[in-house]
């Protein structure tokens, strides 16, 4: 079936391509706003929902701070006050002991209760337990904790909190909350045994002098009252279900669903109400306590964090409807989307027909005449049309064309003509130039195997004097090497007299010196001599001077030895001075044997050096045309190699020139044959 669209007539194409752009738009559209919508929609439900449960949870706790409103205006009152006075007087009157019982049925009792009641008992009346959920008012002695009245006459009348069996109830928590903050407080829902029921407790002090409590007003509460705030649907129209949960997950008001008694009996451990009595505010979709879906709304009452209440708990505010039900109207708006793109999708194709019609008839027309014309018949006439669209000027311009190609068809012909003449011409000639390239291309090649060898020979003179100039180079070097060695011996070698004769004027010094030396030690003889003599002299006079010239000649002896050893060291200094002369001698006879061959060193020297000098500037001229040589070598073959180069061009050049001759003759032939074939071509068709 969709082959047949794609490759079937233009009619079925454009009715196909009309239905599949609208059936393409329509569920995009129709989606689209469908989402918007029902985004709307569910936000709608959400904010009704929402809204449902914080209506109910403000008007419970309206509720609350009123019944708190109502006693502390009962508490206050004239009434109440002289109640509590009068009652606790008749208790401390007839009791015989700390323990003793509350007395409720003496006549006493009877005349004070028959004339305190009616005040409160017009109250409950008042206020319909159905409608207000005010089931007892308690007047309990804040000295004693005995509950001394109930306008009901309950059970627990004349009960002791502190010490009978309520001891531990919510009553009892309650009044020892009022006691101990001196405000009003609350309890919350719990069986109450007396009356084996579920009740709530809210009481407020009667304040007496000082701020002493001289007794608690209690409101004993059950559930009619939430359950007609929480229960009703009256006021939404709807089936929602709204109820509360306390932290031990227990409800605090019937549920809807349920027919027995869902008080402190049924659990409800949600996901929702988890979070509400983690404090936390919400609204989607979860599981019920029945495992269904239902779309829910869930926050905190606020019972501990309303101000004058005095509660010490809260509860979860819980509202639900059945998610089917919540979203009805965006099922009923998916329904009318469906519907309308429907019908939406039936008027396109109705209109595709239409349109399509218009557009294929005369292009099926014009698509004939195209045909004939495509099978060479250029005689065949394109209708006039009288649109003024593009189809009309498609057709329009098709007739201008069909015109200028017979005018061009008859121009060809005549081109194929003179085309096919000139095509013969330019291969003869072609031929002739080919013939003549070849003899030329030959001749270039034994230029260029010719210029070839004489590179090669002019490469091998160009190493050849590279190598000289090298050899040259190196022997400058060594020239000048030993030129420097030969001068740096000569100067050496002066360095060396200068040192020899210095030495030999150091000898002489030296020899100088030492017969200064033996001057003296002539004089230190003749010293020692005398001294002796002395020291001789000396001794006779110590003889002649007896006891008394002892000292003197011991100092007389000591001069002698003194002069003996510088005898003795006279002599030998003088046979070392010998010594010393003799080899000065000898060294002085070095010196000059020195002198005389550094002398000749040096004169032998300078003959090298000059030797030497002229062998370099022989070299150096020598490495200096070997350069040149080079030089005009390396030139040469550059010389050469340029000629190569260029012939090795020309002879490309001419090899191309061939070449391109015989793709042009190639050319020539196949311009002869295109021009036999535009001659058969135009040939068919008919101007």
């Amino acid at each position: 079936m969709i082959r047949k669209l794609v490759t079937g007539s233009l009619m079925r194409k454009l009715v196909a391509c009309f239905v599949l752009v609208s059936a393409a738009q329509i569920p995009i559209v129709g989606y689209l706003s469908f989402d918007s919508a029902k985004t709307g929609l569910e936000q709608a439900a959400l904010n009704k929902l929402d809204s449902e449960r914080e209506l109910r949870k403000n008007e419970l706790l309206a509720y609350f701070l009123g019944t708190v409103q109502n006693l502390r205006f009962m508490a206050q009152t004239p009434a109440t006050r002289s109640a509590a006075e009068t009652l606790q007087s008749y208790h401390e009157y007839n009791k015989s002991g700390p323990d003793s019982a509350f007395d409720t049925n003496s006549e006493l009792f009877k005349q004070m209760y028959a004339s305190i009641n009616p005040f409160f008992k017009s109250f409950l009346e008042t206020h319909e337990v159905n409608s207000s959920g005010y089931d007892d008012i308690y007047l309990i002695s804040g000295t004693h904790g005995i509950v001394m009245f109930t306008a009901m006459r309950s059970k627990d009348l004349g009960a002791d909190l502190r010490r009978g069996d309520l001891k531990g109830s919510s009553l009892t928590k309650l009044y020892e909350m009022v006691l101990k903050t001196k405000k009003p407080s609350m309890v919350d829902f719990s069986i109450y045994a007396p009356l084996e029921k579920p009740a709530l407790f809210m009481g407020v002090p009667i304040l007496g002098e000082g701020d002493a409590v001289d007794g608690v007003l209690v409101m004993r509460m059950g559930p009619e009252k939430i359950n007609s705030i929480f229960g009703s649907t009256a006021a939404t129209g709807r089936s929602t279900d709204a109820y509360l949960v306390g932290h031990d997950f227990l409800m605090r008001s019937q549920s809807r669903s349920e027919q027995d008694s869902s008080m402190l009996r049924t659990k409800i451990n949600t996901e929702a109400v988890k979070n509400a009595l983690q404090g936390k505010s919400g609204t989607g979709l979860f599981q019920n306590s029945r495992n269904a879906t239902v779309l829910t709304s869930y926050s905190p009452v606020g019972l501990n964090d309303a101000k004058g209440l005095g509660a010490d708990f809260d509860w979860a505010a819980i509202a639900e409807i059945n998610a089917d039900e919540a979203f009805a109207s965006v099922q009923a708006l998916k329904d009318r989307v469906i519907l309308i793109a429907l019908i939406i999708a039936a008027l396109s194709v109705l209109v595709a027909f239409v349109i399509a019609g218009t557009i294929s008839k005369p292009v099926v027309a014009l698509a004939e005449k195209v045909a004939q014309i495509g099978e060479g018949d250029l005689t065949s006439e394109i209708p006039h049309q009288t649109r003024d669209d593009e189809l009309g000027a498609l057709a329009t311009a098709i007739d201008r064309m069909v015109r200028n190609l017979r005018e061009q068809i008859a121009r060809i012909t005549e081109g194929v003509v003179i085309l096919s003449s000139s095509a013969s011409e330019i291969s003869t000639t072609v031929a002739e130039v080919a013939a003549s390239s070849a003899q030329t291309s030959s001749a270039m090649t034994e230029t260029t195997v010719t210029v070839e060898e004489l590179r090669q020979a002019a490469q091998r003179a160009s190493e050849r004097a590279k190598s000289v100039a090298t050899n040259a180079q190196e022997s400058v070097k060594t020239s000048a090497a030993g030129k420097q060695a030969t001068d740096d011996t000569t100067q050496r070698m002066r360095h060396i007299k200068e040192q020899m004769t210095s030495m030999g004027q150091t000898v002489v010094r030296l020899s100088e010196h030492s017969r200064a030396i033996e001057e003296i030690m002539a004089s230190v003889q003749d010293l020692a001599d005398q001294s002796n003599l002395l020291a001789v002299n000396a001794s006779i006079e110590a003889a002649r001077a007896g006891e008394h010239g002892k000292g003197f000649a011991v100092v007389a002896h000591e001069i002698k030895n003194l002069a003996d050893q510088s005898r003795d060291a006279t002599g030998h200094v003088r046979s070392i001075l010998e010594e010393t002369r003799k080899w000065v001698n000898a060294v002085v006879m070095s010196a000059e044997e020195g002198i005389k061959a550094v002398e000749g060193g040096v004169r032998q020297s300078i003959l090298a050096g000059e030797s030497i000098e002229k062998l370099y500037a022989d070299v150096e001229g020598s490495a200096r045309a070997a350069n040149e040589i080079q030089l005009s070598s390396d030139q040469q073959s550059v010389a050469i190699d340029q000629v190569s180069g260029g012939i090795s061009s020309i002879d490309l050049a001419i090899r191309q020139n061939v070449s391109s001759t015989s793709q042009l003759e190639s050319a020539a032939k196949r311009l002869a044959d295109l021009g036999g074939q535009l001659k058969d071509l135009v040939e068919r068709y008919r101007i």
